[in-house]
């Protein structure tokens, strides 16, 4: 899989069957998960927010749902995790933040809690 559109699944992307088709990525073929971590790792050492930067809540907004991993220097990666209420979508039931000290770390953390791999990665199976 070119590692551009491995970025772009890995950040939440989707392609449909006819743009897989266009790009030549039909049928899905396996990916590796040990591919798919050192790649991960890879743009996480580039990126200082990866999928893309933890918005702030504002009191009244709806509460973003996820993991994101934040470089803070070339040995500290975080893992902020933050989740709404199952009554009320505004407001936040958890935040977390977990401290790695390789990217390798933070993107096993990202892939197993975020994107549930090894499993499937928008059909394609991760092995």
């Amino acid at each position: 899989m070119p590692p551009d559109i491995l970025t772009f699944l890995l950040r939440g992307g989707h392609l449909n069957v006819e743009e897989r088709k266009a790009k030549g990525l039909w049928p899905n073929e396996s990916l590796r998960y040990s591919e798919v971590v050192d790649h991960l790792a890879g743009v996480i050492e580039t990126e200082e927010w990866f999928p893309r930067m933890m918005p702030e809540h504002k009191p009244g907004d709806l509460v973003y749902e996820g993991t994101v991993v934040q470089k803070v220097s070339p040995s500290r990666f975080v893992c902020h995790s933050r989740r709404p209420s199952v009554y009320d979508l505004r407001t936040v039931a958890e935040e977390s933040r977990k401290e790695f000290r390789s990217a390798r770390e933070a993107a096993e953390f990202y892939l197993k809690w975020e994107l549930q791999l090894p499993g499937r990665l928008d059909s394609w199976p991760v092995e």
